[in-house]
């Protein structure tokens, strides 16, 4: 049972993780695109928000994935 426990809060740290990264690169791209006056690409988002390329790749794939349904 205490097995079972952990994973839940592990899938529960994750997904809030997650949340809070793909909060912060919508954040970034609405502040960046008032800076620039254009959308921001992935360089600059991986510049401003501290986030691997990957890592941004990966939370736009899904946000995408996401919208699509």
């Amino acid at each position: 049972m205490e097995d079972f426990i952990d994973e839940m809060m592990n899938e529960d740290d994750w997904e809030s993780t997650m949340l809070a990264k793909a909060t912060l690169i919508h954040e970034a791209q609405l502040s960046l695109s008032k800076e620039l006056n254009r959308f921001p690409s992935k360089e600059e988002l991986c510049a401003f928000t501290k986030l691997s390329m990957d890592e941004i790749d990966d939370i736009l794939q899904l946000s995408n994935s996401q919208t699509d349904k």
